[in-house]
């Protein structure tokens, strides 16, 4: 999980990730280990973080009339050029919109 973790930080610009540990009570699909585990579980928190970051992108552009394009997340916040825009309170706030 750290190394998901670490993919997750990346992709979202923030410092700190809580890793849930994962339902493993979904059936036998092989063995997973080591490479083969971080590439497939790497790619899927990848995948759904740069989603993540792009929702909040375009709910900042909503907000703040920012093209998506000249917006960012860094530090936990968005950020346009050099201006903080909106700082990121939850995930769960991302869900509920």
């Amino acid at each position: 999980m750290t190394v998901q973790g670490q993919i997750a930080r990346t992709e979202l610009g923030v410092e700190t990730v809580v890793v849930l540990p994962a339902d493993t009570d979904v059936g036998d699909a092989g063995t997973s280990s080591a490479s083969r585990q971080t590439w497939i579980s790497g790619g899927a928190v990848q995948s759904v973080c740069a989603a993540v970051r792009e929702r909040l992108l375009e709910m900042a552009t909503g907000v703040f009339g920012e093209p998506v394009e000249m917006l960012r997340l860094e530090d936990g916040v968005v950020v346009s050029g050099l201006v903080r825009v909106v700082e990121i309170a939850c995930a769960q706030d991302v869900e509920r919109r």
